[in-house]
């Protein structure tokens, strides 16, 4: 049997929870078996966090919509190019990596072009919350999301809040949503003091108290709440150090707020990097505030390595798998984060959490082994 080909749809290839699942993914797949290109809003020619590895495995990245006019214009090339390269290429699956409003015509692309398998895999619970368009946008998500089981085959999501965001209630209590684990290389993700070790001195860490943090700097993680937080432990514990690793558009904006605070010998920024389990093995707690999240990749491999988790209350419960992970409400202040943090026993329980996640599932073994079955669905009886 022929490979079967695979179109993922996704926004970028830089770092982060969405696209870390798809290297996972990458790293795990039978690739004898599929041939999984991907479809990037980027400009021609430029390159981004993931490209270097995508491309060693041999797949194709193919960089959609005209990113030189306004958003109207970006948006209906990027519509437009992704129909042209679904019916050039002819692919037996497409996977849209995204639940929102706006891919629906992608959705109706892959129709139009006899696509065999449409999958919508829902990745988060709400959308960025923009003063302007956040209404609409949300109004837009209700009235199509209607649509969505007249043109896909397959939904996905990692969590219920993600289901209840992306689908229509008569597709989730129908049975239809197909829970995906956001599983991780639990090989990778394994704690040691050699780890802690190497990592502290990288990063010229000490005695200091380290608080973590990995994401992208926008408006969904809450960093500016974040910068608050960590201000309030510093009152209470001064040799603390905070470590951002991530990069986005509010980048500039949290650099100046630590400015202002007088906080830029205490803030790390580290930017993007594939070390992850380095930083998580070198930090002493995680804080995580999200807005809204589905289900946080990194909030697994940060529960997998017994880091204390102290997340909001805004991401899904669906995450919390080991008693590493504390959840604050997001209407508390920063000065009620900072004490909770402060007061609760830091221990590691590394081994134990580790076990937890695997039992609960959350091996990307497991992961892309249900995942390639529903890819093959229908070809089983070809040639």
């Amino acid at each position: 049997m022929e490979k079967t080909k695979i179109l993922y749809l996704i926004y970028s290839l830089n770092a982060g929870g969405i696209e870390s699942l798809c290297m996972n993914i990458l790293d795990n797949i039978d690739l004898t078996r599929f041939q999984i290109d991907f479809a990037v809003v980027k400009e021609k020619n430029t390159e981004q966090f993931y490209d270097v590895k995508v491309k060693s495995y041999g797949m194709k990245i193919f960089a959609v919509g005209d990113l030189r006019h306004g958003t109207a214009h970006k948006y209906l090339s990027t519509r437009k190019d992704i129909y042209n390269l679904i019916k050039k290429e002819k692919y037996d699956v497409v996977h849209i990596h995204c639940g929102h409003w706006d891919k629906f015509p992608d959705a109706i692309s892959a129709k139009l072009c006899g696509v065999n398998k449409i999958i919508i895999h829902s990745h988060n619970g709400q959308l960025t919350r923009d003063t302007k368009l956040y209404r609409i946008r949300c109004m837009l998500q209700k009235v199509i999301k209607q649509f969505y089981p007249f043109i896909a085959t397959d939904f996905f999501s990692c969590s219920d809040l993600a289901s209840q965001w992306a689908f229509p209630s008569r597709v989730i209590k129908a049975g239809k949503v197909v829970y995906i684990k956001n599983g991780i290389d639990l090989n990778r993700f394994k704690y040691s003091d050699e780890l802690r070790t190497k990592y502290r001195h990288k990063f010229d860490f000490k005695d200091e108290f380290v608080v973590g943090h990995i994401g992208r700097m926008s408006e969904q993680k809450n960093h500016e709440f974040l910068i608050d937080i960590f201000n309030e432990i510093v009152k209470k514990k001064s040799n603390s150090k905070l470590l951002l690793v991530g990069e986005g558009e509010l980048e500039n904006q949290i650099k100046s707020k630590v400015s202002r605070l007088n906080l830029l010998d205490k803030v790390v920024f580290l930017g993007t990097t594939s070390e992850i389990p380095g930083v998580l093995a070198a930090i002493d707690v995680f804080v995580f505030p999200s807005r809204f999240e589905g289900l946080p990749v990194v909030g697994i491999e940060a529960q997998a390595m017994g880091v204390p988790v102290f997340a909001s209350d805004k991401i899904s419960n669906d995450v919390k798998i080991t008693e590493a992970w504390h959840t604050i409400s997001l209407e508390k202040s920063k000065e009620d984060w900072a004490k909770i943090i402060l007061k609760t026993n830091l221990l590691r329980a590394n081994e134990k959490c580790r076990k937890n996640v695997e039992d609960a599932g959350f091996d990307i073994r497991d992961t892309t082994k249900k995942i390639s079955n529903i890819y093959l669905e229908g070809r089983e009886n070809e040639h």
